[in-house]
């Protein structure tokens, strides 16, 4: 009976693997175009579908297709545009030109679904219209919910470091993020890094 208990909670596939690098994308988006921040965005998308078995295909708009990526499965293909940006960004909405690029993709491709993920929000003329056309649409809410349905490891990942995205970074190795403690001994406060372990003073 144990053993029947500990085959419940027994996971039969391995993890979505992610890396710093990932989740720095994240959770910290580009405010101006950064085309390497872009690409790996578009690369932990794909990775998430295929993880979920499907055959995926980076295209990044090859021959202005409207298209980022392609997967299929069971013979179904879905052409997908990705927008990464941040979401406080004064950037351009993505509006009716972005949508009309990713129409041609149906046809380039031969896709029976089409599908707009972005890190930030839609319009509502935006929304409307992609009802009309049947392109489905992953704003900043649904690309989580996305994300924690497919891993939830990544997503307890992005949401640690979004907890300590304002605490110090270290002077020493200018990656990990600086707690405070206490030293029973001085009864003194101090900076300990998260990474590389080494301490600093309390200015």
């Amino acid at each position: 009976m144990n053993n029947f208990i500990e085959s419940l909670f027994k996971k039969t596939k391995s993890p979505f693997q992610f890396d710093h690098e990932d989740i720095d994308v994240f959770v910290n988006p580009p405010r101006t175009r950064d085309k390497a921040k872009n690409d790996r965005f578009t690369e932990i998308i794909a990775r998430l579908y295929d993880y979920q078995n499907y055959k995926t295909e980076i295209i990044d708009g090859y021959n202005d297709s409207g298209a980022d990526i392609l997967i299929t499965k069971k013979n179904i293909t879905t052409a997908i545009q990705i927008k990464h940006s941040h979401p406080l960004s004064k950037t351009k909405n993505i509006g009716e030109d972005v949508l009309n690029k990713l129409l041609q993709a149906k046809h380039i491709h031969n896709a029976e679904h089409l599908q707009l993920i972005t890190t930030t929000y839609f319009i509502q003329n935006t929304i409307k219209k992609a009802n009309s056309l049947k392109i489905d649409l992953i704003g900043r809410d649904k690309l989580f919910n996305f994300i924690s349905n497919v891993s939830p490891e990544f997503v307890a990942a992005l949401s640690y470091n979004y907890s300590i995205e304002n605490f110090n970074t270290c002077p020493h190795c200018n990656n990990g993020k600086m707690i405070v403690e206490n030293s029973s001994k001085t009864k003194s406060y101090y900076y300990r890094c998260l990474s590389c372990k080494k301490t600093a003073a309390i200015d």
